[in-house]
């Protein structure tokens, strides 16, 4: 059974370790995540209450540990609550759902590095502009640092 419940009543040893082994786990679902923003964040304008996708998180969705679970992300959906009047969520990858009356989707490209591969195998799928732009990166002597305060992100937003 799939139902609603508040971020208080989540417990977040159970959820994170559920996200850990899902096949589409994504950083922007684990708690500590999800402390910052909401799975179904909410807003309210002249009494509507709606749902959108924050600043700073690129996907949700449903999150599940095997494939053939995908399938319930129309359940998931028909779960909100009525009291949320629009919804418009960037779903993952993985989430698979037909458009219906109520239902508009709008695909749009996402691009992702996978990180299981060596840097060499990857480099080999480089294309030629990148191999390019990584050279002149070098005669810059650009660096990566880490650790650089929140206030200059947001001021650089």
């Amino acid at each position: 059974m799939i139902r609603f419940i508040e971020h208080q009543q989540m417990d977040t040893e159970k959820w994170d370790a559920c996200i850990k082994r899902s096949v589409n786990s994504l950083p922007y679902a684990f708690s500590w995540y999800l402390d910052i923003v909401f799975p179904l964040p909410s807003r309210k304008r002249l009494f509507l209450k709606y749902s959108f996708t924050p600043f700073w998180v690129q996907q949700l969705g449903l999150f599940y540990i095997e494939s053939e679970d995908r399938h319930l992300l129309p359940d998931f959906i028909n779960a909100i609550p009525d009291s949320y009047k629009f919804i418009d969520l960037n779903m993952n990858h993985f989430a698979s759902l037909a458009p219906t009356k109520e239902i508009n989707i709008r695909e749009r490209s996402n691009y992702e590095l996978r990180l299981n591969r060596s840097y060499f195998d990857m480099e080999a799928d480089y294309s030629k502009n990148l191999i390019r732009n990584l050279k002149k990166s070098k005669k810059s002597h650009l660096q990566i640092f880490k650790n650089d305060s929140p206030k200059n992100l947001i001021n650089l937003f």
